[in-house]
C-alpha cells in the first residue's frame, strides 16, 4: 500500500493543494464493518488506521480520509479509556460519547430556482427527481425510470423485498408520506430511530449532547414518496401496512398524536391516491422521453373531480353550486406527501423575513408537498396546494389553497367554518395576490351522526370566493370513496379513537398518572379510584 501511495503521489498528474486544501480524499463507506474481527482474529479498522498514521507521518502532502456510516456502531471509532487509548485513533472526544453527526452535506442540492419550472409541469419525473439528496439525480444517466423508482424502494425498505409485517418496514414507508414519529421515552424508541436511520434512509439532524438520543426525520422528498406510494398499492399490502401500524401505536412505539391529525393524513392523502389509480390509462399515450413522463403520485388531478370522489356527487349539485363549478374548473392539486410545520403560517414578527402566501404555496406544489400546520396555528391544521391553469387567452394563472381544519369532539363544531379566512393574520393578512378562490373544509371526526354540508360565501367578491365544506363521521356515508374498503375504514377508525382517547401504556401509565396528580382534572390525576370518590 505504502509503494502504491507513493507512486500515486509522484505522477505528474497527481493535484499539488494550496492553503492546506486536500489534494485526496479516501472515502470509506459503511466504515462499522471495519471493526468486524477477521478470520486471523486482527481488526481491519487497527491496520488500516495504523498505515494511515504512517503515511501521515512520512510527508506534509494533504490527504484526507473520511469514515462513512448510517448506523450507530460507527460509535466504535470513539475515544478508550486512557488505558486503551492508541495514538492512532481518529476521535473527537477521549471517552465513550459517539462523534457528533456531520449534517452539513446538504439537502436540495439538485432543486430549482422558483418559478424555473411551469406549474403544469411540475409532475414530471426530471423535475421531482431534483429534490432530495443528490442521489436520485445523479443516477438519472444510468438507470431507467422504473429502474430508480424500484431503487428508491429497496433503499427505504432496507430490502429487495417489502414485508408490511415488519416494524420497521410499515414504519418507513408510511412516515415518509403520511409524517409518522416515534414515540419519544419508548424502551424501543432508540433502537427504532438507529435502525431507520442506518437502513431505511430516515436522515439524523442532530444528537442529544450525550449521543445517546438521535433526532431524525423523513424529509420531503418526493420521488421516495412515489415509490412508498407504489408499495402500499400492491394487492392487499395498504391494509397490511396500516394493521402493522395499528399494532405499534398498541405498543407505544408509534406518536399518533390526539386530535385525529394522523388519520385526516391518512384520508386526504388516501383519497388521492384511490382517485389517480381509478384514473390510470391503460392505452398508448403520446410517446416523450424517459424523464418527460408523469409520475402518478404527483399528476394534477382536477378539484372538482377530486372532491367529487371525496364527497360524492351531491358536492356540486344545486344552482348555488353553478357558480363555485365555474370558479374551480380549471383548478388542481398535486400532493403526494405530507410535510409538518414547526410555526405559524405567519408570525407575528416585523422583523422575520417570512415568504408572502403565494410564493409560500407555489414552492410547496413545485415539490407536490402538502402542509401539517404546527399545533399553534389558528382556525387551520392542513393546507393543500391549489393551481389555477389559464383556460384562455388573456386568462391569469394563480395559486391558492384548500384550508383544512380537524375536529376530535363529540358535538358538532360546523359553527368553526365560518371563521377559517385566508386572510387571517396567522395564514394571510397581506394577501395581494391574482383573485382566485379558495375552499375551506372543517372535519368532525367526533360527531356519530354522518352528513356533508356546502355553502358559499356570499359576500366574496366573484373571482375570490371561498367555498366551505362541513363533513362529519368517518364512513363511506360521509366519504364515498371508502365505499368497498371496509378493512382501510376500520383502522381509520380504530386509529382515530387511539388519538382521541388518552395514552395508555398499562401499570406504567397508571404510576405516571399517579405521581403527576393535579395535572388536569380528569380523574386519573387526581387519584381517584373505583368506589372511592
Amino acid at each position: 500500500m505504502m509503494d502504491y501511495y507513493w507512486e500515486m503521489i509522484n505522477s505528474e498528474s497527481f493535484p499539488v493543494a494550496e492553503d492546506n486544501e486536500p489534494s485526496v480524499v479516501i472515502a470509506l463507506d459503511e466504515a462499522h464493518v471495519l471493526h468486524d474481527n477477521s478470520t486471523e482474529g486482527f481488526s481491519r479498522a487497527d491496520v488500516l488506521l495504523r498505515t494511515i498514521k504512517e503515511y501521515s507521518k512520512a510527508n506534509n502532502e494533504a490527504i484526507w480520509v473520511v469514515f462513512a456510516s448510517t448506523t450507530s456502531k460507527v460509535a466504535h471509532f470513539a475515544a478508550f479509556p486512557q488505558a486503551q487509548f492508541s495514538s492512532s485513533s481518529r476521535v473527537a472526544i477521549q471517552g465513550q460519547l459517539r462523534f457528533p453527526p456531520f449534517t452539513q452535506l446538504g439537502w436540495d442540492q439538485n432543486a430549482p430556482v422558483l418559478g424555473k419550472v411551469q406549474p403544469g409541469e411540475v409532475a414530471k419525473a426530471g423535475h421531482i427527481l431534483q429534490y432530495g439528496r443528490p442521489l436520485w439525480g445523479s443516477l438519472k444517466g444510468g438507470y431507467s425510470l422504473a429502474d430508480l423508482l424500484q431503487l428508491a424502494a429497496e433503499k427505504l425498505c432496507g430490502s429487495e423485498v417489502f414485508d408490511p409485517k415488519n416494524e420497521h418496514h410499515a414504519f418507513a414507508v408510511l412516515a415518509q408520506r403520511f409524517g409518522l414519529d416515534i414515540a419519544f421515552g419508548h424502551r424501543d424508541a432508540v433502537r427504532c430511530v438507529e435502525t431507520l436511520v442506518a437502513s431505511h434512509l430516515c436522515v439524523c439532524i442532530n444528537t442529544t449532547e450525550d449521543r445517546i438520543w438521535s433526532y431524525s426525520t423523513y424529509p420531503s422528498e418526493p420521488i421516495l414518496s412515489c415509490a412508498a406510494a407504489s408499495l402500499l398499492h400492491v394487492d392487499d399490502q395498504l391494509c397490511r401496512t396500516l394493521q402493522r401500524l395499528e399494532s405499534m401505536a398498541d405498543e407505544g412505539v408509534v406518536d399518533i398524536g390526539q386530535i385525529g391529525e394522523l388519520v385526516s393524513r391518512f384520508l386526504w392523502l388516501l383519497a388521492k391516491d384511490f382517485y389517480v389509480r381509478s384514473k390510470a390509462s391503460v392505452g398508448k399515450g403520446q410517446k416523450v422521453s424517459e424523464f418527460d413522463q408523469t409520475l402518478q403520485d404527483c399528476k394534477l388531478v382536477p378539484v372538482v373531480e377530486f372532491l367529487k370522489s371525496v364527497f360524492g356527487q351531491e358536492v356540486w349539485k344545486g344552482k348555488k353550486m353553478e357558480k363555485a363549478l365555474m370558479q374551480f374548473k380549471n383548478a388542481f392539486i398535486n400532493f403526494s406527501h405530507c410535510v409538518s410545520m414547526d410555526y405559524n403560517i405567519r408570525r407575528d414578527m416585523e422583523d422575520f423575513e417570512q415568504l408572502p402566501i403565494e410564493q409560500w404555496t407555489l414552492r410547496h406544489w413545485e415539490r407536490t408537498s402538502a402542509v401539517q400546520c404546527c399545533h399553534d396555528q389558528p382556525l387551520i391544521d392542513k393546507v393543500i396546494p391549489m393551481y389555477f391553469r389559464p383556460q384562455n387567452p388573456g386568462d391569469r394563472a394563480g395559486v391558492s389553497q384548500i384550508l383544512i381544519s380537524d375536529k376530535a369532539r363529540s358535538s358538532s363544531q360546523k359553527a368553526d367554518l365560518k371563521d377559517i379566512r385566508r386572510d387571517h393574520w396567522s395564514i394571510a393578512p397581506d394577501y395581494c395576490g391574482p383573485d382566485v378562490s379558495y375552499i375551506a373544509i372543517l372535519v368532525d371526526f367526533g360527531v356519530a351522526k354522518s352528513c356533508t354540508d356546502v355553502s358559499l360565501d356570499s359576500s366574496s367578491k366573484d373571482r375570490d370566493m371561498c367555498m366551505r365544506i362541513y363533513a362529519s363521521g368517518l364512513d363511506a356515508t360521509t366519504y364515498p370513496f371508502l365505499k368497498g374498503r371496509d378493512k382501510v375504514t376500520d383502522i381509520l377508525r380504530d386509529l382515530y379513537k387511539r388519538q382521541s382517547a388518552p395514552s395508555s401504556r398499562g401499570r406504567l401509565q397508571n404510576l405516571e398518572d399517579q405521581v403527576r396528580f393535579g395535572a388536569s382534572s380528569e380523574p386519573r390525576y387526581m387519584n381517584l379510584k373505583k368506589g372511592k370518590q
